[in-house]
């Protein structure tokens, strides 16, 4: 799970600038809410390692086969609804008009490890539901994360 520190912080206090000055390209907010080190350049992508242990890090997209199964993961405070830190999953054909996904509650992959996070899935649309770019390929998955407090983020 995560580094201890980045627990102990609250929405409150996150830098109004979002500059956390580790030089990563991720924000405070999404540094909390994603599991990483604030202090740390350490921006990468999600490892789930085994069915109870992961590596913070921002969204995969993850492929099983036998049946063939697409799925967004992504690492999730524990705790988001009671600070008020909302995930939303959301895909794009082209990068430039995003939809947010049609299965909106996760499935806890990995749970809480006690470091306050946990891995969570979504089913991966193939095709854009509804909206503009409705009916084409979703060949882009991000997580929105919002707090009450600052207002939408992405990474």
């Amino acid at each position: 799970g995560g580094d201890g520190n980045d627990v102990a912080i609250g929405l409150s206090e996150i830098p109004a600038d979002d500059d956390t000055g580790d030089s990563d390209g991720l924000g405070a907010l999404l540094e909390l809410a994603f599991g990483t080190d604030y202090l740390v350049n350490d921006n990468n992508p999600l490892v789930v390692v085994d069915p109870t242990t992961f590596t913070p890090g921002t969204q995969i997209t993850d492929l099983t086969f036998g049946p063939l199964d697409f799925d967004g993961r992504f690492v999730r405070r524990v705790d988001h609804a009671s600070i008020g830190l909302t995930y939303t999953p959301q895909f794009s054909h082209d990068m430039s008009v995003w939809v947010d996904a049609t299965d909106t509650t996760p499935t806890v992959v990995v749970p809480d490890d006690g470091s306050g996070y946990e891995v969570v899935e979504i089913d991966y649309d193939i095709f854009i539901p509804s909206g503009p770019g409705a009916g084409q390929k979703a060949r882009f998955f991000r997580m929105l994360v919002n707090a009450e407090e600052s207002g939408p983020l992405e990474p």
